[in-house]
């Protein structure tokens, strides 16, 4: 009993860690220059795939909702519709990685995975932002122009699809060599949690 509430104490320490991490480079985002200036890339999602890789998907979820609760506190609340968004964004990129690694704990599973979870991100987004997320800026931040059904097509086509594709691109770039890095720590995690 008391060696599964150490796992469960190393577990939750980790995840914090893990989410604050992750938190403080959400900080540094950047934009891209040939789409819209609100769209930027950070690197928040790869703790959040560590955690996902080494413990479950739901422990990538987890990171994600820390570091956007954390976010949402530091700016200062107000209405969190780019918190959302970018909840949902890490959720649909860092699930399938995991879940396609937990599968086999292969470096194959983990290539379908980045290339499930950069699709399922692209798309989802694409369809969250068309129908929910850009007509509650409209609502909520007096972006009428946001409700309009052609900006929405074109803004969702030429910029939010190309960013998502793009992000996970970059992001995917700088997590697989830091995975082949970290894959013995990574096996020796996961045989201590099965212990």
């Amino acid at each position: 009993m008391k060696t599964t509430r150490n796992k469960r104490l190393t577990t939750l320490v980790t995840l914090s860690m893990l989410g604050a991490i992750s938190f403080v480079l959400m900080l540094f985002n950047f934009p891209l220059p040939f789409l819209p200036p609100f769209l930027k890339v950070d690197f928040s999602d790869i703790p959040a795939l560590v955690a996902g890789i080494v413990f479950s998907p739901l422990a990538g979820v987890v990171v994600v909702a820390l570091k956007n609760v954390l976010y949402y506190v530091f700016n200062g609340g107000g209405v969190p519709v780019g918190e959302v968004a970018n909840f949902f964004a890490g959720v649909a990129f860092i699930y399938p990685v995991a879940w396609f690694y937990h599968k086999r704990k292969t470096n194959k599973a983990l290539a379908s995975g980045l290339v499930a979870g950069t699709i399922t991100m692209a798309l989802s987004l694409a369809i969250l932002n068309y129908l929910l997320i850009l007509p509650a800026y409209a609502f909520f931040f007096g972006m009428a122009e946001m409700a309009d059904p052609a900006v929405k097509t074109n803004l969702v086509l030429y910029g939010i699809l190309p960013f998502n594709l793009i992000k996970a691109l970059l992001i995917t770039a700088l997590f697989v060599p830091l995975f082949l890095k970290l894959k013995p720590w990574i096996e020796r995690q996961q045989m201590q949690l099965q212990a």
